[in-house]
C-alpha cells in the first residue's frame, strides 16, 4: 500500500511509513501538525500529479456508452443516477430510450438543489411510474473505460458521473414516458442485444452483491 500526506493545496506521496522522518514536510511543519495520513491504494498514475487538461484528453482512443468511438472531446460534465430495480423473479428494470434506440436502468441527470438519492427516486419515477427508495450505492462510474459517455442523436456529448443505486420498488405501475418507447424486466443473463455498454458494466457489478461500491 500507499501513504499520502493530506495538504491544504495537495498531496504529497510517500512510498513507505517510514520514509515520514526524512520527507520534506510543507512549510517544515512536523508531520503531525495541519495534515492527516490516510491509506490509500496503489493506483496507477501517470507519472505527473498536475491535473490533465481537457485539451490533453485523446478522445480517440475512447468510446461512448453505446460503444461507437468518441468523435470529439465531450461538451460538458454531468452528474447522473442510474436505479437498478428488480422484480420479484429477479429480473432487471430497463427502458428503451426514444432518443437513442438503446436500453438502459433509469435514470438521468441530477438536478440542482436535489441530493443523488432524490435524484434518482425521481428519475425511476418519471420514466417508470415506479416508486422506489434507495437501499445502497452500487457504484460510481466515470473513467473513460467504463463508456461513461453519452452522445445524443444532434452530437452533444457528455461525460457523466454515474451513481449506480440498489433500489427496492414501493408502489406503482409500470408504465413508459415520453423519454422512453418500451420498459419491461429482463433476465440478467438475457438482456436486449442493445443494451448500452455502460449499462452492461453497471449491472455486472450489481449483481456481484459486494457490499463496498465500485468506482470505476
Amino acid at each position: 500500500m500507499n501513504l499520502h500526506a493530506v495538504e491544504p493545496h495537495g498531496e504529497r506521496w510517500i512510498t513507505h511509513s517510514d520514509d515520514r522522518a526524512s520527507y520534506p514536510t510543507p512549510q517544515g511543519l512536523p508531520w503531525t501538525a495541519s495534515y492527516t495520513l490516510v491509506v490509500s491504494p496503489p493506483y496507477p498514475t501517470t507519472g505527473s500529479t498536475d491535473p490533465m487538461r481537457t485539451e490533453e484528453f485523446d478522445y480517440t482512443k475512447w468510446k461512448d456508452s453505446t460503444g461507437a468511438p468518441l468523435s470529439k472531446i465531450p461538451d460538458r460534465l454531468g452528474v447522473a443516477t442510474n436505479g437498478f430495480v428488480r422484480d420479484d423473479s429477479g429480473k432487471i428494470l430497463l427502458q428503451r430510450r426514444a432518443d437513442i434506440d438503446f436500453w438502459s436502468m433509469p435514470g438521468g441527470n441530477v438536478e440542482i438543489g436535489e441530493s443523488l438519492e432524490q435524484g434518482v427516486v425521481r428519475e425511476v419515477y418519471e420514466e417508470t411510474g415506479l416508486e422506489v427508495y434507495v437501499e445502497r450505492l452500487i457504484g460510481v462510474y466515470s473513467g473513460p473505460d467504463s463508456y461513461p459517455f453519452m452522445r445524443y442523436p444532434d452530437g452533444y456529448t457528455v461525460h457523466y458521473v454515474t451513481h449506480l443505486f440498489a433500489c427496492d420498488c414501493a408502489s406503482g405501475e409500470l408504465r413508459i414516458s415520453h423519454e422512453s418507447t418500451d420498459v419491461d424486466y429482463f433476465p440478467a443473463d438475457d438482456l436486449p442485444h442493445n443494451t448500452l455498454l455502460s449499462h452492461r458494466l453497471r449491472i455486472q457489478d450489481a449483481l456481484t452483491g459486494l457490499v463496498s461500491p465500485f468506482i470505476r
